[in-house]
């Protein structure tokens, strides 16, 4: 499955990743017209044809609007923290992602 065009027109941040594949933070719609589950499942890896790889599996947030809204690469770490302040460690092999703090 690839990333519809509206997905990747809302591409708000995309991390190049050693092995030609990309990740991607979709800017989630707030206005309820996407599913909630799609909202705040939204990063995305991707392979160099943009088929999907793998979307982050995080568990729900504690607020239905806690879409993730940042991400970095150190190294090969990748961290993401959603909106209500909630930090997550993913793996990049398979998108897990690891609740390891919190900020605000």
């Amino acid at each position: 499955m690839k990333l519809d065009k509206e997905k990747l027109s809302r591409v708000f941040k995309a991390v190049d990743l050693p092995n030609g594949r990309q990740v991607v933070l979709i800017e989630a719609p707030t206005d309820g017209s996407w599913p909630k589950e799609e909202c705040y499942s939204n990063i995305f890896c991707i392979d160099a044809s943009g088929e999907v790889v793998w979307q982050v599996k995080a568990g729900a947030p504690k607020f239905d609007s806690d879409s993730f809204v940042s991400m970095n690469l150190k190294g090969n770490e990748m961290n993401a923290s959603r909106f209500f302040g909630s930090e997550f460690r993913i793996d990049l092999a398979t998108g897990i992602a690891e609740e390891v703090g919190w900020h605000k």
